[in-house]
């Protein structure tokens, strides 16, 4: 049996570390609803306990007997016991490594296991302090908040304070004595919910008076929650900011630098986008986006707009994290749980409460955007609301009637604002458009009556209902499709990578593109390319080589960002517009590349060695050399056109680097920088396990390379 299988159905949903489908958002949204809804409250407060070296104090007697009282068997706690047995540890110190010494408690840092046991030997406690009656939890609506734990990282919700105080500081000091549990009161932290209370405690308590708030799982938690947002994103912009002052400096390629913001920086602000539901200060985004542009740029003024980078590769962008998409898929995430109908979360519950009586995804569809802005009282439900209509704008999915639009409640929807029998559909299980339809098609009154039991005097509602409905949908009785933000939010709410398909969603529906670039060189190359070729030649420049400066030369080139003389004169008349090659014709970007008679030598050169190592000759086309693109009657094999890409990738890393150079780059040049970089091919090949492979392609340029053969040009 596999422990986190069971962990599931043992661990109360207060526990959200390390079981299945738990995350802990849900922790912070529950505190952050609960601050929100009892702010100013007298007598309650929330106590954040510091559990002292909480891993390495769990006593194994004690350890053994949780799971025993929790039903596993004899053969399993042995597995755990030989785990835990003759387990020895040494200290370093200085560099001085101690003699191994035994241990006899704790459960082992690093081992997979170790968490879930401890969230095993947790949930004494918090069954304890459940179930204590002189300790006093928070009641929100008919659900009582006590405790949210994530591991050791525990939250008690308290109110009658003079008694809870106490009884939970006796049941600590109980639990401790067989379990080896001990309270840090040093660092735990009581955040009193009363402004008064928390200046002036009336309550005498051994824990830190948190008076502007507390830090709970890496999210600074306010007393007031419009506080949150600027004392959690301002210090974070300001440690990103000094990041990026001690990185710049590298010598990395723009694509080494969208990496590490992908790798270093995104993930910083991706874990606050989860776990605060309201949105950033209103300089944020701003301020992040220049910063990070600055960054990738190395503050040089940028070549491409940010809006293109954002792109996939296909489209002609480098996949550059866009933090405001991010910043809405990670809400949108969180809204996957107001669309889900079988899963009890407290903070759900809470904000449900805001809704009007609504499931909160009806309550989305139940007035128009401004109206739903000042209904609800919850800023988090608000927040939601804001982003949906954002990401509805974004995608042009405009407001329609939907099959989650509710019947009663709804403001489009007149007769059903006031008609208390439209309520009564309502408690019959008549709540939003859908369940109107029957294998999507709508039902008629007869069958909604043996469905639903729906009163026969209630036909004229019906008709009202119906018209409303065809008017809206233009005379279909059909049951209106999923939208394409519907369609994702309403996908497995335990899925993995949601956040990352949400995101990818808003990438694929924004509608900027790289199709200028495409008909430049259609209008140079005077040949025609598909929306289709471009989409590959965009691709293939990122998947043809493991070489980031080879990839960036080849994005380059077919995104056009060199800076041919032709354009420096626009900036500069005192600049003469002619190749510097030549000096005999304009000096646009495609006489540089292809036309100058100076750089058709060299390609020529290249070209005519590249023939001599394939089947075939390899035509002197543009399309192919600048474009990466092959004509249709290419009878090159898939081998030797990744040879003929590397080489022509090479020839264009020449031509870049003579770019201001009046003399031509050479083909020794060229052959020279081919040879270097085939170390670092044979070494990709070999990390991929397909060393064959790379001897299959260079295998006939590798035997000329031994013989000496190269036509005398490696000398030079």
């Amino acid at each position: 049996m596999r422990l986190e299988r069971a962990l599931p159905a043992i661990i109360h949903g207060d526990q959200n570390g390390f079981v299945q489908n738990r995350q802990g958002f849900h922790n912070v949204r529950r505190v952050l609803n609960i601050i929100h809804k009892c702010e100013e409250s007298p007598d309650t407060a929330i106590l954040s306990l510091d559990a002292e070296k909480a891993f390495d104090r769990v006593e194994w007697p004690y350890l053994i007997e949780v799971l025993k009282r929790f039903g596993f068997g004899d053969h399993f706690r042995r597995w755990v016991e030989i785990l835990l047995a003759d387990s020895v540890a040494m200290v370093s110190t200085n560099n001085l490594i101690s003699h191994p010494f035994e241990l006899f408690r704790g459960t082992r840092q690093g081992s997979p296991i170790s968490p879930l046991l401890f969230v095993l030997a947790m949930e004494p406690l918090a069954i304890a302090i459940r179930s204590h009656p002189s300790i006093h939890g928070i009641t929100i609506g008919e659900t009582l908040h006590k405790t949210a734990m994530y591991a050791d990282d525990t939250i008690v919700f308290l109110s009658h304070l003079a008694e809870s105080i106490p009884s939970l500081l006796k049941l600590f000091d109980q639990f401790g004595s067989f379990s080896g549990f001990k309270v840090n009161k040093e660092k735990s932290s009581i955040m009193f919910l009363n402004v008064n209370e928390r200046m002036k405690p009336v309550v005498s308590h051994p824990f830190v008076n948190a008076t502007e708030g507390f830090k709970y799982l890496g999210i600074r938690v306010t007393p007031k929650i419009s506080d949150l947002s600027s004392a959690n994103y301002e210090p974070m912009v300001i440690e990103v900011s000094e990041e990026i002052t001690r990185l710049i400096s590298l010598p990395l390629s723009l694509l080494g630098r969208i990496n590490i913001v992908k790798m270093t920086i995104l993930p910083k602000f991706l874990y606050i986008f989860q776990s605060i539901p309201l949105a950033p200060p209103p300089s944020f985004f701003s301020k992040t986006r220049k910063l990070l542009s600055n960054f990738i740029w190395n503050n040089r003024k940028p070549r491409l707009r940010l809006s293109l980078l954002y792109l996939p590769y296909d489209r002609g962008g480098l996949q550059f994290p866009n933090l405001e998409w991010y910043y809405w898929a990670a809400q949108l995430r969180t809204t996957m749980f107001w669309f889900s109908n079988d899963i009890f979360l407290p903070w759900l519950e809470i904000e449900k409460m805001s809704s009007k009586g609504l499931s909160l995804h009806s309550y989305l569809y139940s007035a128009p955007f401004k109206t739903l802005k000042k209904t609800t009282t919850n800023p988090f439900v608000k927040n939601t609301v804001v982003v949906w209509h954002e990401v509805q704008k974004m995608l042009n999915d405009s407001p329609r009637l939907s099959c989650f639009s509710p019947i009663w409640g709804n403001e489009l929807f007149a007769p059903a604002k006031n008609d208390l029998g439209f309520k009564e559909w309502l408690n019959k299980g008549v709540a939003k458009l859908q369940d109107l339809y029957e294998e999507y098609s709508l039902m008629s009154f007869s069958e909604l009556r043996a469905k639903f039991n729906i009163p026969q005097k209630h036909f004229f509602k019906y008709l009202q209902l119906r018209s409303f409905i065809l008017a809206h949908l233009n005379n279909s009785v059909h049951q209106p499709p999923l939208s394409i933000l519907e369609t994702h939010v309403t996908k497995n709410y335990f899925g993995k990578r949601l956040v990352s398909q949400l995101y990818s969603m808003l990438v694929e529906n924004h509608k900027d593109n790289s199709d200028s670039r495409r008909r430049e060189w259609i209008s140079d190359l005077q040949e025609d390319i598909s929306s289709t070729e471009w989409s590959k030649i965009c691709l293939k420049a990122h998947t043809q080589t493991i070489n980031t400066r080879l990839r960036m030369i080849q994005f380059n080139w077919i995104m056009r960002t060199y800076i041919s003389p032709v354009q420096l004169n626009k900036f500069d008349p005192n600049i003469i517009d002619l190749c510097y090659k030549c000096n005999s014709h304009q000096g646009t970007l495609y006489h540089c590349l292809w036309k100058c008679e100076e750089i058709q030598k060299f390609w020529s050169s290249v070209l005519q060695y590249i023939s001599q190592i394939t089947t075939s000759p390899v035509p002197l086309c543009p399309k192919l050399c600048i474009l990466g693109l092959y004509p249709d009657d290419c009878t090159l094999s898939c081998e030797e056109r990744k040879m003929v890409d590397l080489c022509l990738l090479q020839a264009k890393r020449c031509i870049a680097l003579c770019w201001k150079n009046v003399g031509c780059p050479s083909f020794n040049h060229w052959l020279n920088n081919l040879t270097s970089s085939l170390a670092l091919e044979k070494l990709t090949y070999i990390v991929r396990k397909k060393a064959s492979e790379f001897y299959n392609i260079w295998k006939i340029f590798l035997d000329l390379l031994r013989s000496g053969d190269l036509g005398g040009a490696v000398g030079e």
